[in-house]
């Protein structure tokens, strides 16, 4: 951990707040106009964007390009705020909701959404946020009359037990890590847990104690190195970045409702990753160099953007609008949407990484011909092939499920005819 921040500090440049710049990204419609959107939230799993509605859900399935509608039209109480998927059960969906009297409630669905079975009613207000890591799905919830709450499922969302210790009253997102870290805003502060929610300590430091935390999330996605503490959070002053507890450095003048971070085209070194930012007063903002400068991606994007999520399965960023629809732009890592295209380098990466028991591999290869991408447990012996053939230049991708493999490193390799690229994967169980 040590030994990164120096990486991660020199990225950010000495004026830290936004630069605006001109119209790059060409934003691509592609579904829900009219519709009353909630959030957008991306499975990289099983290659699905789902994207809340205040009278339900619908789903991409990415591969098809096929919409499908779970929205119970002329309801009231159907509200959802929050989504996730579940590792292993690839039909397993579990939304976050507010029912008509302002009260949050959970319900999962195996079928993804056809049915749907009540899973738990709060006392708080909406469900505000959903997440997990291999053990737990973890939720926290808005308040109404009562406190809002913090909840853990043991059994894939269909249980939910109520945890205490956080000392949040309002509670608005989460940040769950691949092992048992949790960190949980809300109020006027950013809360930690290394035991799954258990007990708590806060990270808070210089971040203002005069203003509510909106959202929180990793500030590197993914990667073979997981740093300690790598955090963005905003409040009503703007976004800030940590990576030494209770240290926070301001990268945007901005209030954000939602950020999402995405690696960029090599995962280490040097520090890889890029923000997409919704801001409070309707803008798409982004940052390639760590928050460091900022361009406004809004455009001609119609409506007001609610919420924003990246996508491995096409490098592309989703964005949902209040009732203008979804759009997206894709190659956000790979192109280069503000200039010419760079020639292609070979580059190997993973997302997520480290993933149970699916992730998905990208490789960019420099021209055309054979290539071969296989893996290999840490004493050299070969586990899978999963590539051996011709492949188009550029950019590709596919999915390597180590369902029936061990926990612990493998190494995915890429040769053919162009300099070979190792990259370590982390299987957690």
């Amino acid at each position: 951990m040590t030994a990164l921040r120096p990486l991660i500090l020199l990225a950010l440049c000495a004026t830290l707040l936004a630069a605006t710049g001109a119209h790059a990204y060409d934003w691509t419609y592609l579904s829900m106009n009219g519709e009353n959107c909630t959030c957008v939230v991306n499975d990289p799993l099983h290659d699905r964007i789902f994207v809340g509605t205040v009278e339900g859900f619908h789903y991409l399935e990415q591969s098809t390009g096929v919409w499908t509608s779970r929205d119970w039209d002329g309801w009231i109480g159907r509200q959802v705020w929050s989504i996730d998927y579940h590792r292993l059960l690839d039909q397993r969906v579990i939304t976050g909701r507010e029912n008509a009297f302002f009260k949050g409630y959970i319900e999962y669905s195996d079928d993804l959404g056809a049915s749907e079975t009540i899973a738990y009613n709060s006392d708080g207000g909406s469900v505000t946020d959903l997440d997990h890591n291999p053990a737990y799905h973890f939720a926290c919830t808005w308040s109404d009359i009562s406190p809002g709450e913090f909840l853990r499922s043991a059994d894939g969302g269909e249980t939910w037990t109520l945890l205490s210790g956080h000392g949040h009253y309002v509670m608005t997102s989460l940040a769950v890590g691949a092992l048992d870290e949790i960190y949980l805003a809300g109020d006027n502060r950013v809360m930690r847990s290394w035991d799954n929610g258990d007990t708590w300590d806060s990270v808070g430091g210089n971040l203002s104690p005069a203003y509510g935390i909106y959202c929180v999330e990793y500030a590197h996605p993914g990667g073979d190195i997981m740093p300690e503490i790598s955090l963005v959070a905003s409040n009503d002053l703007g976004l800030y970045f940590s990576d030494v507890v209770g240290v926070w450095n301001q990268i945007l003048d901005t209030a954000c409702r939602k950020v999402a971070p995405y690696p960029g085209a090599d995962l280490w070194p040097p520090p890889p990753w890029h923000i997409a930012a919704v801001t409070f007063d309707g803008r798409v903002m982004v940052s390639t160099n760590c928050g460091g400068s900022w361009s406004d991606e809004t455009g001609d994007l119609p409506g007001t953007p609610v919420d924003v999520a990246y996508s491995p399965y096409d490098d592309g960023l989703y964005v949902c609008t209040a009732n203008n629809g979804v759009y997206f732009v894709a190659d956000v890592v790979t192109g280069a949407p503000d200039g010419p295209a760079a020639p292609a380098e070979v580059a190997l990466s993973a997302w997520p990484n480290p993933f149970n028991p699916q992730t998905r591999l990208r490789f960019t290869l420099p021209e055309a011909g054979r290539a071969e991408l296989a893996v290999f447990d840490v004493g050299g012996r070969r586990v899978a092939t999963l590539l051996d053939g011709r492949r188009d230049a550029g950019a590709n991708s596919l999915s390597w499920n180590a369902e029936g493999f061990a926990s612990g490193v493998y190494l995915a390799r890429l040769s053919g005819d162009f300099e070979t690229r190792t990259l370590r994967l982390v299987l957690l169980k």
